[in-house]
């Protein structure tokens, strides 16, 4: 396959991805990750090298992390105790598996609430904690967004020969 056609695949791929970053059921930063990887593996890092590449890949689990993690900084920040970040972490396992990726934003907000509660803190302390879950998970998402936008900017910067030749 030619360095035209695998670039054109890997920005539909990526376009996905990036839409995937903010619709729940797609898998936005790995699709980034996989139209990056399928150009620079394709062009056997001729274009993106090899350190570029990993520098992506870095990247990417750093934008996967920000968004998983943001539940706790949020909780952490509004004054979640330990326990509200463990019912933070449960409910987001719980919440994955019982609905799906809406479960992502429900599971750790009630979690949070829910073992804060159960410690014995009071209502509004429990439900400040679990608004930190919320901010959290939304400053951790836009932190991905943000990543995925700025990969992909210097994806299509790194590969621009390509891509004026393309559009010729």
């Amino acid at each position: 396959m030619n360095e035209s056609a695998l670039l054109a695949i890997a920005l539909v791929v990526i376009a996905v991805g990036l839409v995937g970053t903010v619709v729940p059921h797609l898998p936005g930063m790995p699709l980034v990750l996989a139209g990056i990887a399928l150009f620079s593996i394709g062009t056997g890092f001729r274009i993106i090298g090899l350190l570029q590449f990993v520098v992506f890949v870095l990247l990417g689990i750093f934008g996967m992390g920000l968004n998983l993690l943001g539940d706790l900084f949020g909780a952490r920040a509004f004054g979640a105790s330990r326990w509200g970040m463990l019912g933070a972490v449960i409910g987001l396992v719980l919440g994955l598996v019982l609905a799906g990726p809406f479960g992502i934003v429900i599971g750790p907000l009630i979690g949070a609430v829910g073992f804060e509660l159960a410690r014995g803190r009071e209502m509004s302390s429990a439900l400040r904690s679990g608004v930190g879950v919320l901010v959290g998970y939304v400053l951790g998402a836009l932190a991905e967004v943000v990543i995925a936008l700025a990969m992909t900017g210097w994806f299509i910067w790194s590969a621009w020969g390509l891509v004026v030749g393309a559009v010729r």
